[in-house]
């Protein structure tokens, strides 16, 4: 008895167990999460802190110092590299690949705990830390610009109401600006005023220490009532700060007006980010970790219409970079390449069969197939990314393989004179064996691919595992379905093959193959030396191939990075972004340029970065890569 037999002999049963895997695989489908890499957490952390004001060796000793200090001692730590700039430390920790990293982040966090009280009073936030993963990267990144209004007003905005607002959206994690800062009191002293008056900047620190502290003053107790009393600051505005008194002299007081200028201004003068040339905030948004995508970009753009609203008509919202596109593109691309493998398929299986119901098998089975697929990856936590979308379109071609091999013995013994039933119990035998050991060879090729060790393997497992289970069910069902289905829609043959339109020239064509394969079997060591030349010429493009991480795709956007003197300005680095902006965008392949300056990883001022939206592909004439 066969493992076909059961399956053959039962067609209703066959048929409903197909209904339920393509069921289930449509609900797969619909409910996996699309990303644009898989998730892999991988055991690197990244940890900021800031001090205001600090200098670069400052932030290295009383910073980093500490920091990696207390991060020395977690077990597993292979690598501790740490950046500091002007008021900003980051450290990147790399961990052994064995490691779990919710267990490291946890063990960061401790340490973080471990060395607050070494770290510096006049930190304005503890420092903070991020997982390193590919898919941690915004989604959708938003430029806000004004002609009307200053970008500390607009960074409020942004603070107030976007934020506020897309955090809300199923699927967002975090909605992040940059580009500006939130207005602040700023105070620039004038020395030869203060020195005239016999004052020091210290005097100045104090007395402004004075006015905004906030104290308990006790409480007020009454037979029903009881009123805590609260001493606050004087200070509310730049107005009333100027008029704060910081010292007496001849009984007159000194205000703090007489000896700076008191004003409002963002609170980090050293930090920009531009869109097409002029002032903007950027808005970057980044999902949940297994959220979808493509719905989460969706709700965010259907989110912005009501935020528009909102708004003051002086500021202008722009879709900066949309992560999306290549997804998009990649999912169209799948459901094009299984419309076009199953019609194919059909066109090719009913010239060759000439057999009426041949064509319908593999367009049934097919399609189960590629459900069972989505069915397991749901199952299995993996997502439609770049890799899963690239393992089942090479999954279609052994798909069809299986389901070819059994549809044409099946026909074979059916022209032979055998009953479909029969030509179905005896042409599944005959295969069966041949379809295991095709399986097993496949899948004993992708064991470097589900075994590789390391970073590459935690990349391409997902790749590995979705390209076997779609072998494995292709083979299941070419011993299931497909021999069930043979049975049942082929029609038996009269003792004689069909007489069908094309059989000349296919009969022509399958002389002529006869033809070359004596003459190949006539002349071995011609052969084997076409072999051996064959290797060879394998070896050299093997070398000559450009190799990298993943496969090259035009997404349609660049990111670069500008770099300048470790000493160089502010406003000299953004005179020179701004002229690496004009630049790019005078070419006719570039739709807009969004630039910043000590925004980003490193948060360095000498270092700029740029990311260029190109025109849709089919309106420019070169690559992105070109």
């Amino acid at each position: 008895m066969s493992l076909s037999g059961p399956f053959i002999r039962r067609p209703v049963a066959t048929s409903l167990s197909a209904i339920g895997l393509l069921l289930l695989g449509l609900a797969g489908y619909l409910a996996l999460p699309v990303s644009s890499m898989p998730v892999v957490d991988l055991p690197t952390i990244v940890i900021r802190a800031a001090l205001p004001g600090a200098g670069p060796e400052t932030m290295a000793a009383a910073v980093a110092t500490p920091i990696e200090r207390q991060l020395g001692v977690i077990a597993g730590l292979d690598e501790l590299n740490s950046i500091n700039t002007e008021g900003s430390t980051t450290i990147v920790a790399q961990f052994a690949l064995g490691r779990d990293i919710d267990s490291i982040a946890h063990d960061v966090q401790a340490a973080l705990n471990a060395v607050a009280a070494d770290l510096p009073a006049a930190m304005p936030q503890p420092p903070l830390y991020i997982k390193a993963n590919p898919n941690v990267f915004p989604i959708l990144t938003l430029a806000l610009s004004s002609d009307a209004l200053p970008p500390d007003a607009v960074y409020d905005w942004a603070d107030r109401l976007i934020v506020q607002h897309l955090t809300q959206v199923p699927g967002v994690a975090q909605v992040e600006i940059s580009g500006a800062d939130k207005s602040a009191l700023r105070i620039q002293a004038d020395p030869q005023a203060l020195a005239a008056r016999g004052l020091t900047l210290d005097d100045v620190r104090v007395a402004l220490e004075q006015a905004v502290v906030t104290l308990p003053a006790g409480s007020l107790e009454g037979p029903d009532r009881s009123v805590v009393i609260t001493v606050t600051g004087t200070v509310r505005d730049a107005a009333s700060l100027r008029r704060q008194i910081i010292a007496w002299s001849g009984g007159a007081p000194i205000r703090l007006g007489d000896v700076a200028t008191v004003g409002t201004a963002p609170g980090n003068l050293k930090v920009g980010s531009w869109f097409n040339g002029d002032r903007a905030v950027l808005v970057d948004i980044r999902k949940e970790p297994g959220a979808n995508t493509l719905a989460t970009v969706d709700r965010v753009r259907a989110s912005l219409v009501q935020l528009r609203a909102w708004l003051p008509p002086a500021i202008a919202i722009h879709v900066v970079a949309d992560r999306t596109r290549t997804l998009r593109s990649g999912i169209a691309d799948l459901q094009a390449t299984m419309v076009a493998t199953i019609a194919l398929v059909v066109v090719v299986v009913g010239l060759f069969l000439r057999h009426g119901a041949a064509p319908l098998i593999p367009a049934l089975t097919i399609p189960v197939t590629l459900a069972g697929s989505f069915a397991a990856m749901y199952g299995l936590g993996f997502s439609l990314d770049n890799l899963s979308i690239m393992a089942l379109v090479i999954a279609i071609g052994f798909i069809v393989d299986d389901t070819i091999v059994m549809v044409e013995t099946v026909t074979r013994l059916i022209e032979q004179g055998l009953p479909p039933r029969q030509a179905a119990l005896r042409g599944a035998r005959q295969v069966a064996f041949t379809i295991v050991a095709l399986t097993a060879a496949l899948l004993a090729a992708l064991i470097p691919i589900l075994f590789m060790p390391d970073l590459l393997g935690r990349f391409f497992r997902e790749f590995g595992l979705t390209l076997a289970v779609a072998i494995t069910l292709s083979a299941g069902l070419s011993l299931t379905l497909t021999p069930s289905l043979c049975a049942r829609l082929l029609k038996p043959a009269d003792g004689r093959a069909p007489d069908r339109p094309g059989q000349g020239p296919i009969a022509r064509a399958t002389a002529a193959y006869g033809r070359s394969l004596d003459w190949a079997l006539a002349r071995p060591g011609l052969m084997l030396g076409g072999v051996g030349l064959s290797v060879v010429v394998v070896a050299v493009l093997f070398a000559a191939v450009p190799k990298g991480f993943l496969p090259r795709q035009d997404s349609g956007v660049i990111r670069a990075v500008t770099d300048a003197p470790a000493d160089i300005s502010f406003a000299a680095m953004s005179e020179r972004q701004g002229a690496v902006s004009r630049i790019l965008l005078a070419d006719p392949a570039v739709a807009a340029v969004t630039s910043a300056v000590g925004v980003g990883l490193w948060n360095a001022l000498k270092t700029g970065t740029l990311t260029i939206t190109l025109t849709p592909l089919d309106q420019r004439k070169a690559t992105a890569e070109a």
